[in-house]
């Protein structure tokens, strides 16, 4: 690359620490940070977004990432082109989306790739500093080129991208100190490549073929078929296998340099938690954001509005499940050259199904600000998001059906459930079923939540009666129950029995403090508030609980 000197590090060093780190999996029950709240787009070019905007702010769309290459942000005499840039940016902002930009080094636009090098580099950098001055305060995040671990992308090696940039981090934050920057290295097909290696380093060579052929199967990484063990050591030592490794093993080795790994996935949902969790238990220690996401259908693959629909819920709920706080759908038109289907068609006159799913997803997701894998089994899957005006729990079962009313994590009999297709209901959740569309449940009763220490004479509860209350006000009566240690002896077990009791009244959205003093003195083991009256038919009244024990 010239002027740009070999990286630090061997990156033979590197690919050990990456693919041999003895790092535990991420736990199903860890929680993910979503820093600055979850936010989801539509992928959608600058000049179309102003003729969109209000179907974009129907659907909530509100992140998407704009391509500023050198050729367009450079005049003829070296100075900032200002009026390129305001006309990729602004139309997005005015919009109310928030951009990531993803900058390159290539100066026209027949540039697949291109490496600046001695004073052409310094120049170039000095331009990303310029423009970080100038979009200070409009643009959140600078991703550092695009999918460079693929040569389509970048000509040049590991070491000439990540000195590239360490070179352009340092640069953007010379003009904005607060940029967050993003590495541009793997697209799912390079990540599975590496993941196969790493198989097939290990002597798993059953999995490795598996995992090369539902990749080829699925379009992510291509390459000549894998049927074999042959077919699958020829894979392994193709020359673009080995440049994913070494991109990857790099992205670990630079963390220091940059703020958020970005991984652009196109394939089946379930493999994305696989993908992300390969990723942390092999360094990657930052943040992750999807800035690309969907399932592409090439080669005759099988398409339905429903499936598709479906799908696109499940992937943009597992990428924010996994911690994505940033993640955009690949595009909100169709794209008819690389076989992406959008939320609509490409002439923007015939929505998709998979427009309520995204505009769903948003409205139920959007400022979140963490998320936990449910534990659930069998086909079900799925994660409790917190938010700022509550939790809700996002589940499914591909294929299912599955009854997992009662491991959503609400304690309570029923719930709000809210479908992909967007129609919300009151529902009891000891029978609920989910299938291959995910379902949005969020508590509707009152919340119970212990308060001060713990005595045999009181107890003191904050109660919270949700948004989701189908009534203006939670109210009933709230029990504290005696709890029993268990003994091998007993053949009868005893009647549960009331320590106190006490009415409550809460206005939806507030919560208020109720003090229960106990008519005979005992060790407290569960509450259980039941309101009245009960909307919801079917037996067992409307109660929430909360154990104390």
């Amino acid at each position: 690359m010239g002027g740009i000197t070999k990286a630090i590090g061997a990156v033979a060093i590197a690919i050990a620490i990456a693919l041999v780190s003895t790092a535990a999996s991420a736990s199903a029950a860890e929680s993910r940070d979503l820093a600055g709240g979850a936010s989801f787009g539509a992928q959608i070019d600058p000049f179309t977004t102003p003729a969109f905007c209000d179907r974009l702010r129907e659907d909530g769309s509100v992140a998407a990432s704009v391509f500023l290459t050198r050729g367009l942000i450079e005049r003829n005499n070296g100075t900032l082109n200002t009026t390129a840039i305001d006309n990729r940016i602004e139309p997005g902002r005015a919009c109310g989306i928030q951009l990531g930009v993803r900058v390159r080094p290539t100066t026209s636009s027949d540039q697949d790739s291109f490496l600046p090098s001695g004073a052409e580099l310094d120049e170039y950098l000095s331009l990303l500093t310029q423009l970080a001055q100038y979009l200070d305060g409009r643009v959140r995040s600078y991703a550092i080129d695009n999918e460079a671990a693929s040569q389509a992308h970048f000509d040049g090696t590991a070491d000439d991208y990540f000195e590239l940039l360490r070179r352009s981090a340092a640069a953007l934050r010379a003009g904005d100190p607060d940029a967050e920057i993003l590495d541009g290295t793997m697209a799912s097909g390079s990540m599975t490549a590496v993941m196969v290696t790493d198989l097939y380093d290990q002597g798993r060579y059953g999995e490795a073929i598996t995992l090369a052929q539902e990749t080829q199967a699925n379009e992510l990484g291509g390459g000549a078929p894998v049927t074999d063990m042959a077919s699958l050591t020829a894979y392994v030592n193709d020359s673009r296998v080995k440049r994913a490794v070494a991109f990857f093993a790099g992205a670990v080795s630079n963390q220091p340099y940059y703020d958020a790994f970005q991984l652009h996935y196109y394939g089946p949902w379930r493999g994305l938690p696989k993908m992300y969790e390969y990723v942390r238990s092999h360094g990657i220690a930052l943040p992750i954001e999807t800035w690309e996401v969907a399932h592409r259908y090439k080669d005759g693959r099988p398409f339905t509005e429903d499936d598709f629909a479906a799908e696109t819920a499940r992937l943009l709920v597992t990428a924010a499940g996994e911690g994505s706080a940033f993640t955009v759908f690949s595009s909100f038109l169709g794209n008819g050259d690389n076989n992406a289907v959008g939320l609509f068609d490409w002439d923007g006159t015939t929505p998709h199904l998979a427009r309520s799913s995204f505009r769903t997803v948003g409205a139920q997701l959007t400022g979140a600000t963490s998320a936990t894998r449910l534990d659930v089994g069998g086909d079900a899957w799925g994660y409790v998001f917190q938010r700022p005006r509550g939790p809700v729990a996002a589940a499914w079962a591909d294929p299912g059906p599955a009854r997992i009313g009662g491991e959503l994590g609400i304690d309570a009999s029923t719930a709000l459930v809210t479908a992909a297709a967007g129609s919300p209901q009151h529902v009891r959740l000891a029978p609920l079923e989910v299938g291959p569309t995910p379902i949005f449940a969020e508590p509707d009763l009152v919340e119970l939540e212990r308060r001060g220490k713990r005595s045999r004479k009181k107890l003191k509860l904050s109660l919270s009666c949700p948004p989701a209350s189908p009534t203006s006000a939670c109210r009933g009566k709230v029990k504290v129950m005696r709890a029993y240690s268990k003994t091998v002896r007993r053949k009868k077990a005893k009647r549960p029995q009331v320590l106190g009791k006490e009415r409550f009244k809460v206005a939806r959205g507030e919560s208020e403090t109720v003090r229960v003093r106990f008519e005979k003195h005992g060790v407290a083991g569960q509450a259980i508030a039941r309101t009245k009256p009960c909307t919801v038919r079917g037996r067992g009244g409307c109660e929430s609980w909360l154990a104390l024990r």
